[in-house]
């Protein structure tokens, strides 16, 4: 048997926390979201190093989903690079900046993303993958908690965006 927590004073009550989320895909369209999280790492063949970006999706009816993007910045193949570049590059410019350093600059700064199904395979389940990013029309808009900007899945995007990565 295994206590719980160590010598924690009370013990754990399940009435005192909500349920988990689902890890069940998200309908494709644009949502509203930024980046909250980065890393800069070895890849799994030790070959080069990945960003690894978590994006949290900042209002409507899915508020608070997780997605995640692995951006292959330093890879024996050049067009492997090449892709991953755009991609930040895009990212870049949905939030409005000329460049980025540090992974850290690009936290905290709302952005489009759309996001599409991925099918099973391999073993895993179905999820979802953002195809490609845009800056927020009416950006003071987004800013308020209460007004939901998500575009209904079968709703087009108002504006084209510059780069798309399927």
């Amino acid at each position: 048997m295994a206590k719980l927590f160590g010598n924690r004073a009370k013990p754990f009550k399940a009435a005192d926390h909500d349920d988990m989320n689902s890890f069940d895909p998200i309908a494709d369209g644009w949502y509203n979201a930024e980046i909250t999280k980065s890393t800069y790492k070895e890849n799994a063949k030790k070959t080069g190093h990945n960003a690894n970006l978590s994006f949290n999706i900042l209002d409507g009816k899915t508020k608070g989903r997780l997605l995640f993007v692995n951006l292959s910045l330093d890879n024996p193949s050049q067009e492997t690079v090449q892709m991953a570049e755009k991609e930040l590059a895009t990212i870049c410019r949905a939030i409005g900046i000329a460049g980025v350093e540090d992974t850290e600059d690009l936290h905290g700064k709302p952005m489009q993303i759309k996001v599409v199904a991925k099918p099973a395979s391999g073993g895993y389940p179905a999820g979802n993958k953002i195809s490609t990013y845009k800056r927020i029309e009416g950006l003071a808009k987004a800013a308020n908690p209460n007004a939901s900007t998500e575009t209904k899945p079968d709703e087009p995007a108002k504006t084209k965006p510059k780069v798309s990565f399927d």
